[in-house]
């Protein structure tokens, strides 16, 4: 019974991770008409950008994308895409912003519980939980941990327009994981933290590589119920 409530469980937070994106044209439909394209509430067009430019960036990383080709996704022209994002760097910084924020907001909602809770360390969700909600958030979008993967990776050189972000988002992840484990009354919070995402990161990295044999969700579950759901 409770592996079946388990399994509904997880399949409503698939669903409702695709839920909570917001419904934007698509490069096709946003091609097809130029009055339509004028037409559109500058909140819009920023929100149509940001996909287009989350597309790109997580093909080609920070250096190999261009304002351009971001403008083609989407049948603009490039001063088009520049008035709403004045340089690459400030485009790069409103892709990463918005994403995690979606991210929070998707982990919430599996948790039922508020953002604010989350970000504020108010919430008693355990270790396991917390971090297995992330799992099967970034299961079902693996272009998005494409993306946070090669960024990653660029932004450890100090001359990356994003090495400062990610380690302020750093900070802050290894925070709200050192709480939810402090949650689970472990003895040494950080240091399950720490080793939850290496977990989480290294599964990850083998999935992008191999998507057809390595199962992200499965590989999760086999090592994280050993070491902390004994300890929600």
């Amino acid at each position: 019974m409770a592996d079946s409530e388990e399994s509904q469980k997880k399949t409503k937070w698939t669903e409702s991770v695709r839920s909570l994106s917001p419904v934007c044209s698509s490069p096709s439909s946003a091609s097809s008409s130029t009055q339509q394209q004028t037409r559109l509430k500058p909140s819009v067009r920023r929100m149509q950008i940001i996909h287009a430019a989350t597309a790109v960036i997580s093909r080609k990383g920070y250096w190999g994308f261009s304002i351009r080709e971001v403008a083609d996704e989407l049948g603009l022209s490039e001063p088009a895409v520049v008035y709403h994002f004045k340089s690459k760097t400030a485009l790069l910084i409103a892709v990463l912003e918005y994403r995690d924020d979606m991210d929070i907001r998707q982990v919430a909602d599996h948790l039922e519980v508020s953002v604010d809770e989350i970000r504020g360390g108010r919430n008693k969700i355990g270790l396991y939980d917390f971090a297995s909600s992330f799992v099967y958030i970034n299961f079902s979008q693996p272009r998005m941990v494409q993306l946070y993967t090669i960024l990653q990776a660029e932004s450890l050189s100090a001359d990356h327009p994003a090495h400062e972000y990610f380690n302020k988002r750093e900070d802050r992840v290894v925070s709200l994981f050192e709480h939810a484990a402090s949650n689970s009354g472990f003895e040494d919070p950080r240091a399950e933290a720490l080793a939850a995402l290496a977990l989480m990161d290294g599964l990850q990295i083998r999935w992008l590589r191999n998507p057809d044999t390595v199962n992200v969700v499965e590989q999760w579950e086999y090592h994280a119920q050993h070491l902390w759901k004994k300890k929600k």
